[in-house]
């Protein structure tokens, strides 16, 4: 028995270590891949069977190493990926088996069912252009796709949008934001059922546009983009943008506010690899933005409330809006360009309390994040 690794392919990151062949079994271990970032968090890719053998075991191991390396794995056992054999559905791994060596390296163990001719492996759910297509697709053509500008690298940036509302227009605003980091998938499933939720909604007469992926490049390529040499996203809404994707998204944002009556932005994000708390709502922090504080934490308790007990964290987490000098997040560009709040929100990557997450439960979050925020409209 044979096998090989392969992460490029689009959101593929990962880095081969060592394959171990013994009498016990087989063992896969393997790496997060930084990607030019100083923080790894997201691991994607696909195992493939190259020198298929007579008999093979009932299962394989496989073992992520370097976790104290990566952002929000403080404890690795609470780390579930996400895995689908070839021609079958995603499933969830059982927790890990932590082992911690003689230098102090720790690192985490799953099994997985064996064989298979192939079996992509995520930190979660991978979602990307095709998991669009197939939204606008079972919305019959609700929601329309339009390309506002290009990545650093030269990829399309969309846009999704219900209308395109009118010059002075009064309907409410709606804004959506994903992925400012690439690797955020869990945010980008719950926006799904958001959209899919307001694509049913026969009364909702609002303007909604959303960008699904900030991070154009980050998503093709699997990176994460947590402090690389560039400025991160989530900080680089300066008010002359400190990346060009940013750049892109306050110059549609601006658009939007001309042709509606701006409500709410809502930002999708994913909590750190191993918060298990729930969903969390993220407001300003008052001492830097009492009228945004206030304002979000109305946004936040409605939809802590929608949530419930099952997926809703309990408390709002505050938050700076500039995390360092020179730095601003999505919020403070907001509540200074529109006087408006932003929603923030942040998934887990595996697990809502209780909940093992999979894409039907975060869709189903979404659609409840959904009608709460029409609910308020």
């Amino acid at each position: 028995m044979g096998l090989k690794l392969q992460s490029r392919y689009p959101g593929g990151n990962a880095r081969m270590i060592q394959v171990k062949d013994s009498s016990e079994g087989c063992e896969v271990i393997f790496a997060a891949d930084p990607a030019g970032g100083c923080k790894a968090l997201w691991f994607c890719f696909r195992l493939v069977e190259t020198a298929p053998a007579e008999t093979h075991p009932d299962k394989i191991t496989l073992t992520l190493v370097f976790t104290r390396n990566m952002l929000g794995f403080e404890q690795p056992a609470n780390c579930h990926p996400a895995y689908q054999p070839q021609g079958k559905n995603w499933f969830r791994t059982g927790g890990g088996m932590v082992r911690t060596r003689e230098d102090g390296q720790v690192r985490v163990s799953w099994q997985i069912p064996y064989p298979s001719p192939s079996t992509e492996v995520a930190l979660c759910h991978p979602y990307g252009r095709n998991e669009v297509d197939i939204l606008v697709r079972k919305s019959k053509n609700f929601w329309r796709t339009d390309v506002i500008g290009l990545s650093q690298d030269g990829r399309k940036m969309l846009r999704l949008s219900n209308d395109y509302g009118k010059t002075a227009g009064q309907q409410s605003g709606l804004y959506f934001v994903g992925r400012q980091y690439g690797g955020e998938t869990p945010g980008s499933w719950v926006m799904d059922g958001v959209l899919e939720r307001l694509s049913r909604e026969k009364k909702n007469d609002a303007v909604v546009w959303g960008v699904p992926f900030v991070d154009t490049d980050g998503v093709a390529l699997g990176l994460y983009g947590a402090g690389g040499v560039q400025q991160d996203m989530c900080n680089a809404w300066t008010a002359s943008p400190q990346r060009h994707e940013v750049q892109v998204v306050q110059n549609d944002m601006h658009a939007w506010a001309t042709r509606c009556r701006p409500s709410l932005v809502v930002d999708f994000q994913a909590c750190g690899g191993t918060n298990i708390e729930g969903i969390h709502m993220v407001v300003p922090d008052k001492e830097s933005d009492l009228d945004g504080h206030n304002m979000a934490v109305k946004w936040a308790h409605l939809v802590t409330d929608a949530l419930g007990k099952t997926y809703a964290a309990e408390e709002p987490v505050r938050e700076d809006d500039r995390a360092a000098p020179g730095c601003r997040r999505l919020a403070g560009f907001v509540q200074e360009a529109f006087s408006i709040s932003t929603l923030v929100i942040k998934v887990p990557y595996a697990c809502c309390k209780g909940t093992l997450m999979n894409q039907k439960q975060y869709r189903e979050a979404g659609r409840l994040v959904g009608k709460a925020i029409l609910s308020r409209l």
